[in-house]
Formats: structure tokens, C-alpha cells, sequence
């Protein structure tokens, strides 16, 4: 059984186009398919749009928290630069 958040219904999603929500743990149903969501992901608000091969997952799956793969390098790299023109 897919779990869905009572917010959602409190506040007449079914005829916004766009949603606002914290609840990374709901199941994203047939009643988002075609609308946009923006979930928090603990610092901002991640905007995707819902397709229908999106249903059966759950909204945290598409609102990353973690910087992954090379960024990570670059990051760190342009961290030292900034910390080494500090101190001169």
C-alpha cells in the first residue's frame, strides 16, 4: 500500500499545478502524474517535473542531498584555492 501524506489533500492538490512538500517519504501516485513538485531536501527546495514512469517511488528519490562524483573533487580543489589566497 502506497503511503501518500494527508497534507496533500488538505490542500487542494488535485487542482494546483504546482506543490510544495517536505514529505520525501510519500509514494508518488497517478495523482501527480503531469504536475510539478518541489520537495525539500534539508537547505532548498528541488523542483522535477512527475512522468509516468515515475509512479511506485518515492519523492526523496528525486531531491539529492549529496553532492556526488566529480563535483566533489572540484569543490575541495576550489576550496584550498580560496583558503591559500586568504592567507597571503
Amino acid at each position: 500500500m502506497p503511503f501518500l501524506s494527508k497534507r496533500f489533500f488538505r490542500n487542494n492538490f488535485l487542482f494546483v499545478d504546482s506543490f510544495n512538500t517536505r514529505m520525501r517519504s510519500s509514494t508518488i501516485s497517478k495523482l501527480f502524474v503531469n504536475k510539478t513538485l518541489r520537495v525539500y531536501n534539508g537547505a532548498s527546495l528541488k523542483s522535477f517535473f512527475v512522468r509516468d514512469s515515475m509512479c511506485g517511488k518515492k519523492l526523496g528519490e528525486f531531491s539529492i542531498t549529496k553532492i556526488l562524483g566529480q563535483e566533489v573533487g572540484i569543490n575541495k580543489h576550489l576550496k584550498s584555492k580560496t583558503k591559500n589566497k586568504k592567507r597571503k
